[in-house]
């Protein structure tokens, strides 16, 4: 097959292929990772996350880590009420 392709190309695999693939599935799967932070943890560790985005120029990211522990401090009514004016809000 020199100078060849055909639209299923092969590689000699002396019959490996029947119990293996070199490529599977999982090759076109996208990873995430989800994070967790519960609000005593976010009070804990908050500020930390803010200084070390601002490091890293997420100047984005800084920001929102300080809102959403601006909102921690709030009583529940002016929660309610920020959530109306700025922020996403749900009680839970």
């Amino acid at each position: 097959m020199r100078g060849t392709i055909s639209p299923n190309p092969f590689l000699p695999d002396g019959g490996q292929a029947r119990f293996a693939s070199g490529i599977g599935v999982e090759d076109f799967i996208r990873e995430m990772t989800v994070v967790e932070y519960g609000p005593d943890r976010l009070l804990r560790t908050g500020r930390h996350h803010a200084v070390l985005a601002e490091e890293e120029n997420l100047a984005a990211r800084a920001e929102a880590v300080r809102e959403r522990l601006e909102l921690l401090k709030l009583t529940v009514e002016e929660r309610k009420e920020a959530g109306r004016r700025k922020f996403i809000y749900t009680e839970g």
